[in-house]
């Protein structure tokens, strides 16, 4: 046999193979990327499905909480017995703008919201990886505004879900996803597993990692300063932010920010090693408190950390994200 036809046979099984696991994901399709709707019936690995499928679980919902995984700490449980409105976490890892937007537009169009607790955070007004991710879910683009005018194009839509397919986790996700489960009745998003009672108490302390406290700071602070908080917001994603509290309050829905805060160590170094990043943060806590007045919002600055705060276990898992007991004292 020449060479010739051995390089042709060879590459003739590689398309073959490539064909294979490219049909056998699209069949399967784990994450729900070429769902045509939500439906409660449909199992996925696809977070911000299942976010979806939660609202559609619980038509009675009168509040949600969106935010990234900084929001995760909040029980829905305990912000229910709090305000009186049964209450939904929608808060997702890396979440920004795109996607707080997003769950915020699907829970109004199949739930009874009447207040949305937005947990700010410094990175969702910058272009992340996670949000341009949304665009992924086909499902939800209906209830998604292209804010940083990169997936406003079909072809490039059609593409970022293609290449997904050749995806080796989307292939391991494929075969995990016959072992998962539909939402449960009871899921009330992230948080819902929390024992309230735990969380309150004033002897709480969240377990220590192998390497320490100090050590978990440290290793935050690095990551945000080069990678995450260290580039500029972007101006339109901001005016996206602005008008959609306009376009809610116009709505009648209630709106409270809450402006998140790091650890003190955290912030104390983000001030004295990174001052221009700290002004950023300090101008962009300005802005969000103007719009107070001029919208009528209702903003919680909890940037300095909550009341009572000792900078400890009881407080803190890491140097950006809230223990439970944390994030309910943020409401003292």
């Amino acid at each position: 046999m020449s060479s010739g036809r051995s390089l042709v046979i060879f590459f003739s099984m590689v398309v073959l193979f490539l064909g294979a696991i490219v049909g056998f994901n699209f069949s399967v399709d784990p994450l729900c990327s070429y769902c045509e709707n939500i439906s409660l019936s449909h199992k996925t690995l696809n977070r911000r499905y299942q976010l979806a499928q939660i609202v559609l679980n619980h038509p009675d919902a009168q509040q949600i909480i969106v935010g990234s995984s900084r929001g995760e700490t909040t029980s829905p449980q305990w912000m229910t017995e709090r305000t009186g409105l049964k209450t939904l976490n929608l808060s997702f890892p890396a979440a920004g703008v795109v996607t707080k937007e997003t769950m915020i537009r699907f829970a109004l169009a199949h739930a009874q919201i009447k207040k949305v607790i937005w947990y700010a955070d410094y990175f969702e007004l910058i272009d992340i990886v996670a949000d341009n991710e949304t665009f992924q879910t086909k499902a939800l683009v209906p209830f998604s505004e292209d804010v940083f005018g990169k997936n406003s194009s079909a072809t490039v839509d059609f593409f970022s879900r293609a290449t997904k397919l050749l995806d080796r986790n989307t292939f391991e996700a494929s075969f995990r996803k016959f072992k998962s489960s539909n939402i449960k009745s009871d899921d009330l998003g992230a948080g819902s597993d929390l024992d309230i009672a735990k969380c309150s108490s004033e002897n709480f302390k969240f377990p220590e990692s192998r390497a320490g406290l100090k050590t978990d700071i440290e290793v935050f602070f690095d990551n945000y300063v080069h990678g995450i908080i260290d580039r500029p917001q972007t101006q339109s994603a901001y005016r996206s932010f602005e008008a959609f509290m306009k376009e809610l309050r116009s709505k009648g829905i209630d709106v409270e920010v809450v402006i998140l805060p790091y650890h003190s160590i955290f912030r104390s170094r983000l001030e004295s090693e990174y001052p221009t990043i700290y002004k950023n943060h300090m101008m962009w806590i300005e802005r969000i408190n103007k719009l107070q007045e001029e919208v009528g919002i209702e903003v919680l600055n909890r940037f300095d950390g909550p009341k009572g705060d000792d900078q400890s276990l009881k407080y803190w898992k890491d140097g950006v994200h809230l223990t439970c007991k944390g994030a309910m004292d943020l409401y003292r």
